[in-house]
């Protein structure tokens, strides 16, 4: 594998010193001074171009994207000048594009506000960098990976957090999609809920499979993330331990805080999904519920059991349709469960426990 690593050491001010070395780890080219030129109203704009403007690309959307579209291409340019601008470096870049894959460009730090920048971005004369070479980011000294035998059934510790304070996401995006997938995988896995979802409760439950030799081999969080601008850092949404009201509320997760979390249980696989409700829990708004005629109208429930009354169905509270490709039915508003997504609602609704569900044929040990 041919790869270039790029370095980042202190200087005065916001400044780094950056480096080069090759796969070895023998020094190449030569050191410039480099600071990040990025602000946080530009990486506002990039959140929203990449999250948000596909859901209505019309009328001044499309001015503010295109305005967007061109800073993308000029802060590609400044990163790779930024590194690459002396001619030895761009020399050592000019071999390694030249050279059989894999190859690989390595953002080696520890820096948030460096691993954050978008260097997948970078392009010379000839076009993107990302098109031609892995970009990849890692930390600046990189631990040995340690195997791990996995065996058969697949454990999978699934965490659906939903605080009251954070926006709406339906569950057949999520849930049951997953149910789905993981439906045809039979008996050669086993699919456990972090119930209350709270990182105390994920960490018993880590503990507790680890000492009856049954750990987990994956962590999957369904729900809200950010980033947290003051710490340049990102965060999870948990939820706090209930005080007794029975509302839900954030308990934000930072990703050092529990990713330290899940290398001390040796978690091989973690899935995150890619959702942010904004930079700050201030600037989060609930959306309105679906019967009360905002965006989330979009979406549709059945009543769940406490708001059934009679009509003693124990069936699904959600239909397995796709949101974004099914026309909203017209109900009535009485026919919609008022409470949904607070837990009082999801204590009615049936629970999923496990699923004991034919055979991991291609599942292979982690090396």
């Amino acid at each position: 594998m041919q790869e270039i690593r790029i370095l980042f050491s202190p200087s005065e001010g916001r400044s780094r010193r950056v480096s080069l070395t090759d796969g070895e780890r023998q020094p190449i080219g030569v050191e410039l001074s480099f600071e990040p030129f990025l602000s946080d109203d530009d990486y506002d704009n990039l959140r929203w171009y990449l999250e948000e403007f596909m859901e209505l690309p019309d009328g001044g959307a499309v001015i503010r994207a295109q305005r967007i579209e061109a800073d993308l291409l000029q802060w590609g340019r400044r990163l790779h000048d930024a590194i690459f601008s002396a001619g030895q470096n761009r020399a050592e870049l000019q071999k390694l594009l030249a050279a059989p894959e894999p190859r690989e460009l390595t953002i080696a730090t520890s820096e948030p506000e460096l691993l954050r920048l978008p260097w997948e971005l970078m392009a010379d004369a000839a076009g993107s960098l990302a098109l031609r070479v892995s970009v990849r980011r890692q930390l600046d000294v990189a631990q040995a990976l340690v195997a791990r035998e996995v065996k058969l059934p697949l454990c999978i510790l699934y965490i659906v957090s939903r605080p009251e304070d954070t926006g709406f996401i339906d569950p057949r995006l999520t849930s049951q999609a997953l149910f789905t997938a993981l439906d045809p995988l039979g008996a050669s896995m086993r699919l456990d809920f972090c119930r209350p979802p709270t990182l105390a409760r994920m960490d018993v439950m880590l503990r507790e499979g680890q000492r009856a030799g049954d750990p987990y081999d994956v962590v999957h969080f369904d729900g809200h993330g950010t980033f947290l601008p003051h710490e340049q850092i990102g965060a999870l949404c948990f939820e706090k331990t209930d005080d007794g009201t029975g509302d839900a509320q954030t308990d934000l997760i930072a990703a050092d805080q529990l990713g330290n979390l899940l290398a001390q249980h040796q978690i091989p696989l973690v899935v995150l999904p890619q959702r942010d409700r904004g930079q700050d829990p201030g600037r989060w708004r609930r959306r309105p519920a679906p019967h009360s005629g905002g965006r989330g109208q979009r979406a549709v429930h059945g009543p769940c059991r406490a708001c059934r009354g009679g009509q003693g169905s124990d069936g699904p509270l959600l239909s397995g349709v796709g949101l974004r490709h099914h026309p909203r039915p017209r109900r009535r508003p009485g026919a919609q469960c008022p409470h949904y997504p607070s837990p009082a609602c999801r204590r009615g609704a049936p629970r999923i426990r496990a699923i004991a569900t034919p055979s991991l044929a291609r599942w292979q040990r982690y090396k």
